[in-house]
């Protein structure tokens, strides 16, 4: 199962991205971030996971989110 995070806040950073790291058979697809600060601190927490600026965006890529 692939899951999309919209947010990286408190709680996306702290408390999804974690538990979706940690289930087994779940990938997380990419991550909705628009403030520069917190594009840079997705791409250093989740290297090489896609990052979107909106979640149209993030829909809109679709199956082309691996």
């Amino acid at each position: 199962m692939r899951i999309g995070l919209v947010g990286y806040g408190t709680g996306g950073r702290h408390f999804h991205a974690p538990f979706i790291a940690a289930a087994r058979g779940v990938d997380l697809a990419g991550v909705v971030a628009r403030a520069p600060e917190t594009v840079a601190r997705v791409q250093a927490d989740l290297p090489g996971v896609a990052i979107y600026p909106s979640l149209e965006a993030m829909i809109a890529a679709g199956g082309s989110m691996r």
